[in-house]
């Protein structure tokens, strides 16, 4: 099945007593898989936030909350788009792959953090906003529940932090308290932070 090739870091995840099995691409398996993220999604929200970093990679982070409103951080992690792809190519792996992400985790919220105004625009930026456009119309054709593309203006009164904190943050000029302690923030890249919070932001939209 393709999402083996193209998502073969990622862990397929136990959820209760159901696993999710990848067959055939057959409308009953796709029916099975459904029935699998409707019977689970009662129990938690899992949500993602998404930032394009280049025309080479989609950094994201899949985000879960739990009955006792903890939060389980499954995947922070980045899609790679391969090179050797003419640009049709990328966009359309862009899609299948992020639908496939959206299947397998039974997201049901996401954030894109998209493009800010002033930015100098050159090809790889406009390949980037081509990028973010496609992620937009893959979510919006997904089982996603609500979504939201902005930029940071946008989506920091979902975190309650001022549009300045959200780069010192993001710059870990400011350590974000809402991770687990075996995650160290100012190790992480630039993306990586962005993305834990647009993801935080998700589970308040």
């Amino acid at each position: 099945m393709k999402i083996r090739k193209l998502l073969g870091k990622y862990k397929f995840r136990r959820r209760s007593s159901i696993i999710i099995i990848f067959t055939e691409n057959r409308k009953s398996d796709v029916k099975n898989i459904f029935i699998f993220e409707k019977t689970n999604n009662k129990y938690f929200m899992t949500v993602i936030g998404l930032r394009v970093k280049s025309n080479s990679k989609i950094y994201y982070c899949i985000l879960e909350e739990l009955p006792d409103g903890s939060l389980n951080y499954v995947d922070i992690t980045h899609l790679k788009i391969p090179l050797a792809l003419n640009w049709p190519e990328a966009l359309n792996f862009v899609r299948n792959t992020i639908l496939d992400i959206l299947l397998q985790y039974g997201v049901k919220k996401a954030i894109i953090r998209i493009c800010e105004f002033g930015i100098t625009f050159n090809s790889t930026i406009n390949e980037r906003v081509y990028i973010e456009g496609v992620l937009q119309e893959t979510i919006a054709s997904s089982n996603v529940e609500k979504y939201k593309a902005g930029q940071i203006a946008e989506f920091t009164s979902l975190l309650g932090i001022k549009r300045d904190e959200f780069k010192k943050y993001a710059q870990a000029d400011l350590h974000y308290e809402n991770i687990p302690t075996e995650i160290n923030w100012d190790k992480l890249s630039l993306e990586e932070r962005e993305t834990i919070l647009t993801a935080n932001a998700a589970l308040n939209l």
